[in-house]
């Protein structure tokens, strides 16, 4: 056999592929039977649960200090934003029933501010044929 024929047939592609393959499968089985072990599974609960203790209980302690040096804290900050959102929705409302009561009153007087201004009209339409008796 020759040193061509050998090199003519390997596809680099297809070894890397073969690779990758056993490679996933083999991250596949260790990953499965550490997080398939109750005893990781508890670890992880308690550890999270300690966060979560933890970051209620920076929060806590960071609002207590802005309290104390009067300053507002995200939660005060939040709610602040949702009140003004609540404020611009009422605004917007009212603008809508104010233009509203506007169209009726320029109806009610006779004319619509909205409509265009246009000349008083000046010359009768011809009389046709038929109607000069």
């Amino acid at each position: 056999m020759d040193k061509t024929e050998g090199t003519q047939n390997f596809d680099p592609l297809r070894t890397w592929r073969e690779w990758y393959q056993k490679s996933e499968k083999q991250w596949s089985d260790t990953l499965s039977g550490i997080l398939g072990n109750d005893q990781f599974a508890q670890t992880t609960g308690k550890y999270v649960q300690e966060a979560m203790h933890l970051h209620r209980m920076f929060t806590e302690s960071m609002a207590q200090y802005l309290a104390a040096l009067n300053l507002p804290s995200r939660t005060d900050i939040i709610a602040l934003s949702d009140r003004v959102g609540e404020l611009e929705d009422h605004v917007a409302g009212l603008q809508v029933e104010v233009r509203h009561l506007r169209r009726l009153l320029a109806e009610y007087e006779g004319g619509a501010d909205d409509a265009p201004i246009r000349p008083k009209r000046t010359k009768k339409p011809k009389e046709s044929a038929g109607e000069k008796d």
